[in-house]
């Protein structure tokens, strides 16, 4: 499924990291952190006099036949009577009722289409999945379908400005109050097995038995590099976790990172003998639809001599001779 937008929290930034590589940056307001529901953190919504929210304006949602939604969160109190906002947008919304229940819309052209659950949240931890597949709309709580609608058709509007944990900015009543572990967007239409999976382990898929020396936020690619993931959260140096951008294999190495400047290479030889930066090399790799990397090659490319011999005078030429395998 492809990967438009997702948001883990782990990183801890009020500014939050997009692990779908994509860089759309959220911009929160009141933003704080704590304790995830199985590892890292989750973002605390709702939890003092007033709203919290996230906004983030993405391209990447223009035109879409088919979207879903899935998010892992602790509702930490039912909502007034008036229901809350976990998601709103002017293309979609998923809303909580004082009842627990919930309601998913799609606004296709100038027609809503909209589907309630059959069941409801619980405070505490839940998870729900939201799908339209161009044809229906699906609401998962928990992992199982909750209700189901046959008659939503039409390609949904652009969501404009997207809202998570409110209605818009100025909300001040219909916010919702909740720890919001991860919640995530994707194009694709998600089947009941897709959203089964998501539930067993929200934020990443979990790799053990792998060595590794990755980072939150690393880009990670099999060895066609044409497979990538991003990684949400080390557990230790054998397991992680992380989202697949795109199906990806076994085998793992890093192409760069979505939010550490010092990280963001696939391959670094540094040596500073004076620290203002001469006698480094470092070398990027171009990875197509990654928006952190350009089409340049060769990010910076300096050589320096000093530190080689104390015995080099005059005008010296310097040859490089290298060999890589990318």
């Amino acid at each position: 499924m492809s990967l438009l937008l997702a948001y883990t929290f782990n990183e801890q930034n009020a500014a939050p990291w997009d692990y779908s590589g994509n860089k759309w940056t959220g911009a929160g307001s009141g933003l704080t952190f704590t304790g995830g529901q199985n590892y890292g953190y989750a973002g605390s919504f709702g939890q003092g006099s007033g709203a919290t929210y996230i906004s983030v304006s993405p391209l990447s949602f223009t035109g879409l036949g088919a979207l879903t939604i899935f998010s892992s969160f602790n509702l930490t109190n039912l909502p007034a009577a008036s229901g809350a906002y976990l998601v709103n947008s002017t293309s979609f919304s998923i809303t909580v009722s004082s009842a627990g229940t919930v309601t998913f819309s799609i606004i296709c052209n100038t027609t809503t289409w909209t589907v309630n659950s059959t069941v409801s949240l619980t405070t505490g931890w839940n998870t729900i999945g939201a799908v339209y597949d161009g044809t229906g709309l699906y609401i998962y709580i928990n992992g199982v379908i909750a209700s189901n609608s046959s008659t939503a058709t039409g390609t949904a509007n652009n969501p404009g400005t997207i809202y998570i944990g409110a209605a818009s900015a100025s909300d001040s009543s219909t916010y919702i109050k909740a720890l919001i572990d991860c919640i995530e967007f994707r194009s694709t239409a998600a089947t009941a097995t897709d959203i089964a999976n998501m539930h067993s382990c929200p934020g990443g898929v979990l790799v053990t038995q792998a060595p590794h020396n990755f980072a939150m936020g690393d880009l990670i690619a099999d060895g066609t590099q044409s497979c990538q993931g991003v990684v949400t959260w080390v557990a230790n140096a054998d397991e992680f976790y992380f989202y697949p951008v795109t199906p990806i294999g076994s085998s793992y190495s890093r192409l760069g990172n979505i939010g550490t400047a010092a990280r963001q290479y696939y391959m670094e030889l540094l040596t500073d003998f004076d620290g203002n930066g001469n006698g480094q090399i470092k070398i990027s790799y171009p990875v197509a639809g990654f928006s952190d990397y350009g089409s340049a090659s060769c990010s910076t490319f300096t050589f320096d001599y000093r530190g080689i011999s104390p015995n080099i005078t005059g005008t010296q030429n310097m040859y490089a001779i290298s060999s890589l395998k990318v």
